[in-house]
C-alpha cells in the first residue's frame, strides 16, 4: 500500500521483516515533508530527522487549534 502512496520519484520503500517498513525521503521544506507525511493515513514513526519530529509536532498544534475546543 505504501508503494501505491509514494511513487519512486517520491521516495524509496524498504521493506522491514516485522511488517513495518521504512520510507526513505529528502526535501528542503520540513513543514511541507511534515504535511505529506501525516497525511499517508496510517501509523508512521518518523525515524529522523529530529526537525522533521518537530516540524509534525508544529503541525499538529496548528491542527488541534483549527479544531477548537472539545
Amino acid at each position: 500500500m505504501l508503494r501505491e502512496l509514494a511513487p519512486p520519484q517520491v521516495g524509496r520503500v524498504e521493506d522491514d521483516r516485522d511488517g513495518w517498513c521504512v520510507l526513505v525521503v529528502g526535501g528542503y521544506d520540513l513543514d511541507w515533508l511534515a504535511l505529506h507525511v501525516a497525511r499517508l493515513g496510517f501509523e508512521a514513526e518518523v525515524l529522523e530527522p529530529a526537525e522533521l519530529r518537530q516540524a509534525l509536532a508544529r503541525l499538529a498544534r496548528r491542527l488541534a487549534a483549527m479544531a477548537g475546543p472539545g
